[in-house]
C-alpha cells in the first residue's frame, strides 16, 4: 500500500466519520460509519484501512478507529 493511497483512505474515513450524524446508543455511530464502508468501499480498500490501523493508525479519528474495528 503506497503512502499516498493510505493518506487518501485516512482522509476519506475521517471525513465520513466527521459527517455521520450521531446516533443514540453505545457504538451506534461507529456502526453507521462501518456500514457506510461496507456499502461503498471495495474489499481491498477495507482490507488496507484495517491493515493500516494494525500497523500504525496515526491520523485516524477515534470514531474512525471504532468503525474500522467493526469491519
Amino acid at each position: 500500500m503506497s503512502r499516498k493511497h493510505t493518506e487518501q483512505l485516512v482522509k476519506m474515513i475521517n471525513e465520513i466519520a466527521a459527517n455521520t450524524p450521531v446516533k443514540e446508543g453505545p457504538g451506534a455511530t461507529a456502526e453507521a460509519v462501518a456500514a457506510h464502508l461496507r456499502r461503498f468501499w471495495a474489499k481491498p480498500m477495507r482490507a488496507d484501512i484495517r491493515a493500516y490501523l494494525q500497523e500504525d493508525g496515526a491520523g485516524l479519528s477515534g470514531l474512525a478507529v471504532e468503525a474500522i474495528k467493526r469491519l
